[in-house]
Parts: C-alpha cells; sequence; structure tokens
C-alpha cells in the first residue's frame, strides 16, 4: 500500500488522497446509517485521523450531530490541516460515556474508529485502548462502530491481536486494496463487514503484487478448467495415483477426492515393502482400479513409467494415515526423486520432519504440494525456528515454500497457499464443519487431480482450497455442524460443474 502511496501522490497531492478517504466514510455513513441520532469520530494524531477529521466535518454540514474525541496533537501535516479545518467541538472520555449510555438506552449511534491505520506497530495503550473498552461496550448495548481501514489495535500484517486491546467493528471501510488483516483470522473476526472504497488509485499503483484472495478470477484459465477436447482420453484428462497405507477410509476419501476432481483414472498402490493383499473398501468409487500386487515394486515400476512419459499427466498422493516412521520416510524418498508431480500429507509430513526435511526438498524436482495443518507445519519446519517465529503469517507461508521448493498449503479457517515464486493466495470464505476427520484427505485427492492436469502448482491447490470451501459451505446448509468428510466429495463434484458452466464461467 506504501508503494502504491508513493506513486499515486506523484499524480496527486497526499492531501487529495487523504480529503477522498475522509469523503468516502461520510458517503458510507449517509448511505448506510442515515437515520443515526449521533455520530462520535475517534481521531488519532496520524493520518487515520486525518480522515476521521474530514468525515466528521462532512457528516457535521449533512445535518448529522456529530461530536470528535481527539487523541492527540496531529503529527503529519496532512493530518495537521484536517484536524485545523474541522470546526467541531471536541470532548472527553466523559461526554463519550454519556453517549455510550444513551446508546444502551436504546439511542442509535455510530461510533467511527479512525484512531489508528495501517501504520500501527504496537499495542494500544493509554486513551486509545480506554476508547477501544468504551466502543465494545457500546457495541455490546446496540450502537454501531465503523472502523476506518483497520480497527485499531490491529497490525496490518496481522502479526498481533491482543485481545481486549483491539476495536471490534462491526463495518471496515478500507481503501484500495485489503490488507492481510483483513482477511487473515482471528484479526479478520474483528472487522466485520468488510468494505472497499476507490479512492483514486490505479492498477498500475501495484502492479507488482503477488498476493490474492482465493477466488476463481485467480485459476479460471487453469488447465482444468478448460472444456474437454471431443479427442481426450483418460490419461490426457490427469490420472492420480493415490499411494495407501493400512487406514483403508484415508485412502477411500483421497480417491473420491481425486475422481470428483474430473481425474481421467484414479489407481490405489500400497505403500508396504513385500505384496499387500487389496483392501476391502466400502463405498470406493468403481472406476477405481486397486492394486495390492507387488508392493513398492508395483509403485517404483509405475513412477518409472510416469518419468518416462508412458502414463501423461499422473500425479502421485501419499501421507494419508501412514505412521511417521523409517519405512513411510523411504517411500517419500523414492516419490520426491522420482521426478513426478506429488501431493505429500499427514504422515509423510511428519516422517519427513523426523529425520530429513531439508534432504528431501532438495531432491524435488516436478512440482509438489505440502499440506500441513499448524501441527504438521511445526513437525516439518522444526529444523528453523526463525521460521516458526516468525508472526507475520504470510511472510512465515512464503518463506516456507521457498525453503521447500514446493507449494506450501497452510491449511485452516484462513488457509494459505504459498509458492516458491512468491505467489500466495488466501481463502476468506469457508466453514468451520471441515474441522472434522477425513477432510483434508478429500481435499488433498482433489488437489492431487487439478496437479495432474495442471502443471502450474499454486493454480491446481488454490482452486481445490477454494472447491472444497465451497463444498463444505454448502454442506453446512444441509447438516449443520453434522457434516462429515464422506459427504464433501459429490457436493465438490456439483460446485466444480457450477464453476465450469457457462453462465459461471462468464462471472469472472
Amino acid at each position: 500500500m506504501r508503494q502504491a502511496e508513493e506513486r499515486a501522490f506523484r499524480r496527486a497531492s497526499s492531501f487529495t488522497f487523504m480529503r477522498r478517504a475522509g469523503e468516502a466514510v461520510a458517503h458510507f455513513v449517509l448511505q448506510r446509517f442515515a437515520k443515526t441520532s449521533r455520530i462520535v469520530v475517534a481521531c488519532g494524531s496520524g493520518n487515520n485521523g486525518g480522515d476521521g477529521y474530514i468525515a466528521a466535518q462532512k457528516l457535521a454540514t449533512r445535518g448529522f450531530d456529530v461530536l470528535v474525541l481527539a487523541l492527540g496533537k496531529s503529527r503529519s501535516m496532512d493530518a495537521a490541516r484536517a484536524c485545523k479545518h474541522c470546526w467541531l467541538p471536541r470532548i472527553g472520555l466523559e461526554e463519550l460515556d454519556a453517549c455510550i449510555e444513551k446508546a444502551l438506552q436504546g439511542e442509535k449511534v455510530v461510533l467511527i474508529d479512525a484512531m489508528f491505520g495501517i501504520g500501527l506497530t504496537r499495542p494500544l495503550q493509554g486513551m486509545a485502548r480506554s476508547v477501544a473498552t468504551r466502543f465494545l461496550k457500546a457495541r455490546r448495548g446496540g450502537a454501531v462502530v465503523l472502523a476506518v481501514d483497520l480497527p485499531s489495535g490491529l497490525f496490518a500484517d496481522a502479526s498481533c491481536v491482543e485481545e481486549g486491546g483491539v476495536v471490534v467493528a462491526d463495518v471496515t471501510l478500507c481503501f484500495f486494496r485489503k490488507k492481510a488483516a483483513h482477511v487473515l483470522l482471528p484479526s479478520r473476526a474483528l472487522c466485520g463487514e468488510i468494505v472497499c472504497e476507490d479512492i483514486g488509485f490505479k492498477q498500475e499503483d501495484c502492479s507488482d503484487v503477488d498476493t490474492f484472495e482465493n477466488e476463481p478470477a485467480l485459476f479460471a484459465q487453469a488447465a482444468f478448467c478448460k472444456p474437454l477436447d471431443l479427442q481426450t482420453h483418460k490419461h490426457r484428462r490427469g490420472s492420480v495415483v493415490v499411494v495407501r497405507s493400512q487406514m483403508a477410509g484415508a485412502a477411500r476419501l483421497v480417491a473420491e477426492g481425486a475422481t470428483r476432481s474430473g481425474a481421467g483414472l484414479v489407481r490405489l498402490l500400497s505403500d508396504a515393502t513385500e505384496a499387500a493383499p487389496p483392501l476391502s473398501i466400502a463405498g470406493l468409487p468403481a472406476s477405481v482400479i486397486e492394486d495390492g500386487r507387488g508392493g513398492q515394486q508395483t509403485l517404483q515400476q509405475t513412477l518409472r513409467e510416469t518419468a518416462q512419459g508412458r502414463r501423461e499427466s499422473t500425479a502421485f498422493a501419499y501421507g494419508f494415515g501412514a505412521p511417521p516412521d523409517e519405512q513411510t520416510l523411504n517411500v517419500v524418498r523414492v516419490l520426491a526423486s522420482s521426478g513426478c508431480r506429488l501431493v505429500l500429507d499427514a504422515g509423510a509430513l511428519r516422517a519427513m520432519g523426523e529425520g530429513g526435511a531439508r534432504e528431501i526438498f532438495s531432491s524435488f524436482q516436478a512440482p509438489v504440494v505440502l499440506t500441513p495443518h499448524a501441527g504438521e507445519f511445526r513437525a516439518l519446519f522444526a529444523f528453523d525456528r526463525a521460521l516458526l517465529a516468525e508472526s507475520s503469517p504470510f511472510v512465515r507461508a512464503r518463506r516456507a515454500a521457498q525453503m521447500a521448493g514446493a507449494v506450501v498449503v497452510v491449511k485452516g479457517g484462513d488457509t494459505l497457499v504459498a509458492s516458491p515464486d512468491g505467489r500466495l493466495s488466501v481463502l476468506v470464505e469457508s466453514s468451520p464443519c471441515l474441522a472434522t476427520a477425513g477432510s483434508g484427505d478429500v481435499l488433498a485427492g482433489v488437489i492431487a487431480g487439478f496437479l495432474a492436469e495442471e502443471g502450474d502448482a499454486f493454480l491446481a491447490a488454490s482452486a481445490a482450497v477454494w472447491l472444497h470451501a465451497q463444498a463444505g459451505q454448502e454442506m453446512e446448509e444441509v447438516y449443520g455442524r453434522a457434516v462429515r468428510a464422506d459427504d464433501l466429495p459429490s457436493a465438490i463434484g456439483e460446485r466444480f460443474a457450477r464453476l465450469l458452466s457457462h453462465e459461471q464461467r462468464d462471472c469472472y
């Protein structure tokens, strides 16, 4: 954002953009809260406070009863100019308390937080902290809290959320582009509804941005989103090899996820050293081929055939239900050095963390996707304390991807997909019902299916994460908190079909 401002200020003065920001706040309040009885604007000493002074003056000229709470002398020239031109009287905490009491008695009050914006680098203290506490009390009593750019107390990179010392907003009005704190948890939950206003910046002002909200516009042109050719065949559509351990349920869910991703062929192979008897997997799609003969010998033969191009567009998936032991680690080594596309999850990640993650990272030759949740992430990268201590989720995910030479999917309510080339996507719409056993297995199967057809692992993983979340939301509407992982594959297929429809594609 600072880079965008530097470029934009060559076209117009910085105060021009401050004025536009303040006017945008006033216009939003006028449109959304026209019947408000009273408005209180808390203005800090920086540029965020300058936005607040301009908004307060504009609202007062439109007939609103506006009060201004000033937290201190303005520090920047633009903020001082805005403060000087705001002729409204200033109030203190006692007058704020009186307004809050009226809100608690049912009067319609809007509290505008213009104390701190994206420049905050330390927790709220003193008067600012007291105001945040009072805003929270008023909000519980029915007042509406509108944050300018970012709720005060949040760091823009979402590296710090101090409980009790942050403004909790009903609406956050940000400018030009969202910041990390608008999309990452837990800070996202404190922003309320997020509305992004255009105040005169241009696309070229931030043309080098490589961080995206995970949505169809990001991956709509990928191979797996394109219409099928009439002359295609099952191998060209992408085939997935699920390397299974002894947990039959996990293997089945991965296989089902892969079939619903549009993969033309899904095979189950054993990670056992010797030949393993076929597993009896109830409900496994009839099209899935299971081959327990030969154990790792069959697996290595399949890897050789894939590397030699005899099996087009194939991705391997491994780790589901595998114990973090030496045998699992050996299978990972074989897969990593094969030169084949690969998805690694669960036991495979923990086994790598136990003995040789850096060695295996250096052997990756083809697109690889690692899918750790928070605990697996810590285990996988335990050798780098500096990485685990990094406070910014974006920085941590990017460094992990660069270190691994692979796409890293950091799973959670705000799943991040980070690529070694610096691209990063963040999921902003998900369902807590996805926090259930087997959900990650389904996701891994979808990633593998997309990866088999699309060589860009970042796009494949981002699309799978988005589709998985969409399916979770739809199943939540049907089953509530009783969603099972088994419910997800069919929902993924239906949601994928809508994404691929002409009507849906035209939206992106």
